[in-house]
């Protein structure tokens, strides 16, 4: 029965479009797909674009903090202000300069090659959707009063997370989003509960506060002059290198390798450096929300121990495999027992 009336219902369409007249010149139709693609592609424009105060409320893990946001473009400068509202920190963003002004008042100054914003997931949709990914639109919603547009960004392997969107229909500003884990259930939360668009905003009000220190995280050059050269065995398909860079950060005077690597929205860091003969190691994995921390100690085949981080947001067996596969000068590393 269901497919004869289908069948009918087929017919009678077919009929109707026959005897409709003839567009000038054919129009392509928007699909499902393109329309979720080109919500996305605003979505990101709006929030590099919009000038807008808010509050969120961001979870992850077991911990739930609210922020109060800032958000202009003055004089064709972007400026940005994160405030966690139970005091822990504060970050701002002029340019492509960042501050994180810390709870004692000392501020230190962060890297921030390409101006992204401090709001990570912003940015991240604001690249073209990888191919790892599927995207649809899921319905209306209501976020923060307002009306909003549900999207599902679907990954197509589990090498990564899913996310699920909620963007204002009017602004088109991200209201709400959620990493989703392989069984679709939120590693972590971000969502607006109130929200002003166009409100007078001037640079004064992404002035620093004042502070009596500040630290700098400091960048000592291109990795390609480290010897041996660091690179991963094995990469989930889709993850390009992003960065490769030395730095260390004041009081710890251990110069550090950085070799960030990301698919588009997914992304983690493989930090490397020796440890001293003798020293301990804790090795282990942590998480918060979808953030994990894997750390191993190894053994360079040319002798010294060495450690291993790798912190990014994806799932515990794509980071292990990832840990498996490190070389070093062309080696692969003794791992394990000891590794220690």
């Amino acid at each position: 029965m269901m497919g004869e009336r289908r069948f009918r219902w087929a017919l009678v369409l077919t009929g109707a479009l026959l005897c409709l007249p003839l567009p000038a010149a054919a129009q392509p139709l928007a699909t499902p797909v393109t329309e979720a693609r080109t919500l996305l592609a605003d979505m990101a424009g709006a929030y590099r674009s919009r000038t807008f105060t808010g509050r969120l409320v961001y979870l992850y893990g077991n911990d739930v903090t609210t922020l109060a946001v800032r958000h202009a473009v003055i004089d064709g400068i972007e400026y940005e202000r994160l405030s966690h509202l139970d005091g822990r920190a504060e970050l701002l963003r002029v340019g492509q300069q960042v501050l994180a002004v810390h709870p004692d008042g000392s501020v230190t100054r962060m890297p921030n090659r390409d101006g992204r914003s401090v709001v990570s997931l912003f940015d991240r949709m604001a690249e073209q959707l990888p191919a790892q990914y599927s995207v649809l639109l899921d319905g209306d919603a209501r976020v923060a009063g307002r009306s909003a547009i549900r999207l599902r960004v679907r990954p197509l392997d589990n090498h990564r997370y899913g996310y699920r969107l909620w963007v204002d229909r009017d602004s088109k500003l991200l209201l709400k989003s959620e990493t989703l884990d392989p069984n679709n259930a939120p590693l972590e939360r971000m969502e607006f509960v109130q929200l002003e668009l166009s409100p007078p905003l001037t640079a004064a009000d992404f002035a620093p506060p004042p502070t009596h220190r500040y630290h700098a995280i400091e960048d000592l050059g291109a990795i390609r002059e480290i010897s041996p050269n660091i690179e991963p065995g094995w990469l989930p398909a889709g993850f390009v290198p992003l960065q490769r860079d030395l730095r260390r950060s004041a009081p710890v005077h251990q110069p550090v390798a950085a070799l960030a690597y990301g698919d588009g929205l997914a992304s983690f860091t493989l930090f490397v450096q020796g440890v001293p003969e003798g020293a301990s190691v804790e090795q282990g994995v942590s998480r918060m929300g979808p953030t994990l921390a894997m750390t191993r100690h190894a053994q360079a085949s040319q002798g010294g121990g060495l450690l291993l981080v790798l912190v990014g947001e994806i799932p515990q067996d794509t980071a292990e495999r990832i840990m498996d596969h490190v070389v070093i000068g062309g080696h692969a590393l003794e791992q394990g027992a000891d590794g220690q």
